[in-house]
């Protein structure tokens, strides 16, 4: 950096030296030769790999799978209770997982409504 680029200040320890792309002021301390600005810094990077509300990362394994007896993976690890078994890799074929299909709102809300009406009349027996 060229020495004509720096202009010190009077006060503290700090000096002004301009960033070497883009030219504005960056206030920086005494032994600093050479500054590169925040803009700047974040154009030579790249952005977060964020996932965004409502996003799900695929991991290749399914809900609840640590609490399976035994889970095989489709590359053929074996997994006992969520801890992985690398003496039965291979062994084993792949666990089948069948997805439950979610009931409607009012049908589970009828099914409540039998069960309380079942119990309801189970105690009228009773007594």
């Amino acid at each position: 950096m060229k020495v004509n680029k720096l202009t010190k200040l009077s006060t503290n320890d700090f000096h002004i030296i301009l960033c070497s792309e883009c030219n504005k002021p960056q206030k920086v301390t005494t032994n600093i030769v050479k500054v590169l600005c925040g803009m700047c810094v974040q154009n030579h990077i790249d952005p977060p790999n964020i996932l965004l509300a409502g996003e799900k990362r695929e991991t290749g394994f399914p809900r609840g799978w640590v609490f399976y007896e035994t889970f095989v993976h489709k590359d053929g690890r074996v997994f006992k209770k969520g801890v992985e078994q690398p003496d039965l890799k291979g062994t084993l074929s792949p666990t089948k997982i069948e997805k439950k299909q979610k009931k409607h709102k009012h049908i589970r809300e009828e099914q409540r409504m039998y069960k309380l009406a079942k119990i309801h009349n189970d105690k009228n027996k009773n007594s």
